[in-house]
């Protein structure tokens, strides 16, 4: 799931990083370190709100009646 979102997302939020900080010299690689982070919490939060909906459902599925 997590390697779904990184090739998904990843190359158009780097795309939009470098032309937020001009892609070139130190431009390059602070929009790399801004993608990742960006991209790191995208996927940390679609993880949380997938666990969410799975422990919702098996919470549901098995409550004692």
């Amino acid at each position: 799931m997590h390697e779904l979102v990184v090739k998904i997302l990843g190359g158009y939020i780097k795309r939009f990083m470098w032309s937020f900080t001009g892609g070139v010299g130190f431009g390059h690689h602070v929009g790399y370190v801004l993608t990742i982070s960006v991209d790191v919490a995208i996927s940390l939060w679609i993880a949380d709100m997938f666990m969410h909906k799975l422990s919702t459902f098996f919470a549901s599925k098995y409550a004692a009646n």
